[in-house]
């Protein structure tokens, strides 16, 4: 090979060299460093664009990273707090959902529920309550033996029957009056009621379903009860402090008082100043809360959650 050939050879590897780099710059490096120049160009103007609305927010990494840091501590407190919460407020059906504690979930539970057995519970709640001088008007509780739900979801009626009869159970041991002989019904053909049997004054209210952005299905669900009650204001208290301990997870939700059989004639600075506190009635709406098979998922990680970040603070000195 003499010298002329091989320096054609030479150029013609160089020019397949450049032709190949040009290849790879354009129809690879160069729309990448493209995209690379669009993302700074970006990050630049919404850096501009945060700067100039008054110094809102903070753009120190290190601030940024502490925060992040707090924020991911606080989730964990939060998160270990709506675990008990839930797990207290599940122990309040334990009774119902595992009797015989043999380690049945809400799922196995709600499945097997029948309208026979809410039919069953009624009938037996009514009579135990009857003998304790609780006297269940069908009306007054909105519940009534023939009572149905949508299917998938009659454990809804156990669920409200279980409240009922707990708050009524713990208003007889503090020595609190449901019955009211006055009451009367709004059906014009209701037979007079028996003033020796009074109803009490219990009300299951609607279900509230409780759901996150991430889920649409509800993971926890409200029975609330109105009950109306007469007595001291000693026992109201003690029945209030009840309603969350021994076992108990009925926490208050609204709360009324009034007092009953003032004297007319009395100084109203003197009205509260009886030797045994007078006698009031309040108002009280109480819920149970079922958590429909959460607990599981809570013991375990927290899903990730995409894009998941705290509101920024004012920058020190804005």
């Amino acid at each position: 090979m003499n010298v002329v050939e091989l320096q054609k050879n030479l150029a013609a590897t160089a020019i397949f060299i450049l032709l190949v780099a040009g290849g790879v710059y354009f129809l690879s490096l160069r729309p990448i460093m493209e995209a690379n120049d669009k993302i700074r160009e970006d990050i630049t103007n919404v850096q501009n664009k945060l700067r100039g609305e008054s110094r809102k927010w903070e753009l120190n990494p290190r601030f940024l990273s502490e925060l992040k840091r707090q924020y991911d501590r606080h989730r964990q407190g939060t998160r270990k707090l709506l675990f008990a919460v839930l797990k207290k407020a599940d122990g309040e059906f334990k009774n119902l959902v595992d009797p015989n504690d043999i380690g049945l979930k809400f799922a196995s539970w709600k499945a097997g529920v029948t309208l026979f057995e809410y039919q069953e519970m009624f009938l037996k709640i009514k009579d135990e309550l009857a003998r304790q001088n609780i006297y269940l008007n069908e009306e007054v509780l909105g519940l009534e033996e023939g009572s149905s739900a949508p299917r998938g979801y009659t454990y809804r009626l156990l669920a409200r029957l279980h409240v009922v009869e707990q708050l009524a159970r713990l208003c007889r041991k503090h020595g609190l009056q449901l019955g009211n002989p006055n009451w009367q019904s709004a059906k014009p053909d209701a037979p007079p009621i028996d003033r020796k049997r009074p109803p009490a004054m219990l009300t299951v209210l609607p279900v509230r379903a409780y759901v996150t952005d991430a889920r649409t299905k509800s993971y926890v669900e409200e029975f609330p009860v109105q009950l109306i009650v007469r007595g001291k204001l000693g026992n109201l208290c003690q029945l209030l402090q009840n309603l969350t301990d021994e076992g108990h997870f009925l926490p208050l939700d609204r709360l009324e008082i009034r007092r009953i059989g003032i004297d007319k004639y009395q100084k109203p600075a003197y009205r509260f100043r009886t030797k045994d506190g007078g006698e009031i009635e309040a108002r009280l709406i109480c819920s149970g809360f079922l958590a429909l098979g959460a607990l599981d998922k809570l013991e375990g990680e927290p899903e990730k959650e995409e894009g998941a970040f705290p509101k920024m603070p004012r920058a020190p000195g804005a």
